[in-house]
């Protein structure tokens, strides 16, 4: 994404050569609801002038867009990604008056009718279950503040635990049985993980240093957690890296200094992770990979723009990929 007034672009990664493929160019577009599960499709929004306009879905293989909702849908101020199996997506809106850290309103949408349903629920951050139809939200004011669990199947709705918290990512296990919370704006992080059956949870970072972490991502085995942590210190200020906790033994291994920003992706074998990297004087552009044993970064791809979805090929993929 290229701003402001620029050139927009959805592209096909292949790791091993770095050949890269656009599949999509277009102005003032966004794709911030991810790719589908099986990769052939993507959530993108058109800007009308000052305003988002309405969600579309973007096939892979040539064939035309479609929207995603109903006509009269509310206008999504950003996707939030789609089901475990691509049958719904979820968008959120922004809620004039709220307060910063809770201004969303969530709608899910099914991909095949259009039909929109409003979840129970506004808060800071969502996250669908890796399993199944249930999303988390994150509250994080008033009498509602805390971790929700909705089916957006049955409409039942569950409070797993009852929390102020700010600024926070969520992110289920692969599993779909825990939610690990991170956060912390930049002073006072935390990585907390919750039972989804008993709502009982536990503090799994160790640390008691000043920091705050973003760029949530659980291991394909569910054991490790990578995120971008930003540490700071009067003396030396701030420094960023992609650090890696393993969740059975409570270490924690920074593999790459000076990574700001997510998305963090592993590969579907848990042995690699990709990310948007520094290069030069930015803090972004440089795709890239490094080895979770070993530590060594591969360069695939060095661009003048931060890059908001990354996702490795699956079994099925677009044009082999």
């Amino acid at each position: 994404n290229v701003w402001p007034g620029g050139t927009s672009y959805l592209r096909l990664l292949e790791p091993d050569s770095g050949v890269e493929q656009t599949l999509v160019t277009a102005r003032e577009v966004r794709f911030d609801g991810g790719l589908s599960p099986d990769g052939t499709q993507a959530l993108y929004r058109w800007r009308h002038g000052k305003r988002w306009g309405e969600t579309w879905i973007m096939p892979l293989d040539g064939f035309r867009p479609r929207p995603l909702a109903d006509n009269g849908a509310p206008l999504p101020s950003r996707g939030e990604g789609w089901s475990f199996d691509g049958r719904k997506a979820a968008f959120s809106v922004s809620v004039e008056g709220g307060a910063w850290f809770c201004n969303r309103e969530y709608y899910v949408v099914d991909a095949a009718s259009g039909s929109v349903t409003k979840l129970p629920a506004c808060g800071w951050a969502a996250a669908w279950s890796p399993r199944d139809q249930r999303i988390a939200i994150l509250c994080s004011y008033g009498e509602d503040a805390g971790l929700w669990v909705i089916d957006t199947d049955t409409g039942e709705s569950r409070r797993l635990a009852q929390a102020t918290v700010e600024d926070a990512e969520l992110g289920w296990s692969p599993d779909a049985k825990e939610i690990a919370v991170a956060g912390g704006g930049g002073s006072q992080g935390y990585l907390f993980v919750v039972d989804v059956e008993s709502g009982m949870g536990r503090k799994v970072d160790q640390t008691d240093v000043h920091r705050g972490l973003r760029a949530l991502s659980w291991s394909p085995e569910g054991d490790r957690i990578a995120f971008v942590v930003n540490e700071y210190s009067r003396t030396v200020g701030s420094t960023y890296a992609l650090v890696v906790l393993d969740l059975r033994s409570g270490e924690e291994c920074r593999l790459v200094e000076g990574v700001m920003w997510g998305p963090l992706v592993w590969s579907p074998d848990g042995s690699q992770i990709a990310f948007d990297g520094p290069s030069g004087d930015r803090s972004y552009g440089c795709i890239s990979t490094v080895d979770v044993a070993t530590g060594q970064v591969t360069q695939l791809a060095d661009e003048p723009e931060p890059h908001e979805i990354l996702a490795w090929g699956c079994v099925t993929t677009v044009q082999g990929r």
